[in-house]
């Protein structure tokens, strides 16, 4: 069993994950991230539900690309399903989100998914219906702030650095490279990561425990 399934939007968020990866393991903490959990070649659907089923926690970072992501939502969803803790993390706040329809191919996948596990009177038309959803199933759970300020400048960046990265993720696995490896910043934090990364343990340290 791993402490911690983190689920994310790449679009703002790959960077953050991989420090967070990255501090928790080094801290001894075993944390299910897909760019190293899931080998190439494998059934990425199914990897994504064992991961879920197989860690005590779910945390989940609540920026756009994640928030409007019917992918993301079903994670989230899953999660719930299974009575994992959701562990809110709070990248970037959405105040205005417009009500972009998703695509045919995305609503079947909703559809489907619902139909699965018997969930009735759910509309996921929308982006903005995905984000409704979203923020329903976090609820009032206690979110831990882990804010940065992107420009569009700051999200190409990251996005041609993770094109030219995407074959190094599998040395995540070995704590030699770990100790080593500097991550590229992006945009500006306002919340450090070693205070996200305390939060964070103190919630999984929690739950081994068997508190509340």
């Amino acid at each position: 069993m791993k402490d911690l399934f983190i689920s994310y939007g790449r679009r703002e968020s790959l960077a953050f994950v991989g420090r967070l990866h990255q501090h928790l393991k080094l801290a001894g903490y075993d944390s299910w991230f897909d760019k190293v959990n899931i080998p190439d070649g494998e059934d990425y659907a199914l990897r994504i539900s064992q991961g879920i089923e197989s860690a005590h926690n779910f945390a989940y970072v609540m920026a756009p690309r994640c928030m409007t992501s019917p992918y993301c939502l079903i994670e989230l969803e899953y999660a719930r399903i299974l009575g994992k803790r959701v562990i809110p993390l709070s990248q970037i706040v959405i105040f205005d989100t417009p009500a972009k329809e998703l695509s045919e191919g995305d609503k079947k996948v909703m559809i489907d998914f619902y139909q699965t596990f018997g969930i009735q009177g759910i509309t996921t038309n929308t982006e903005l219906d995905v984000l409704k959803r979203s923020h329903e199933l976090i609820g009032k759970t206690d979110w831990i702030h882990t804010k940065e300020e992107y420009t569009a400048n700051d999200i190409q960046a990251l996005f041609d650095w993770q094109a030219g990265y995407e074959n190094n993720w599998y040395k995540h696995d070995d704590l030699a490279y770990l100790q080593t490896y500097q991550f590229p910043t992006f945009g500006k934090s306002i919340d450090s990561l070693e205070s996200v990364a305390v939060a964070v343990e103190k919630l999984v340290t929690k739950h081994q425990d068997g508190l509340t």
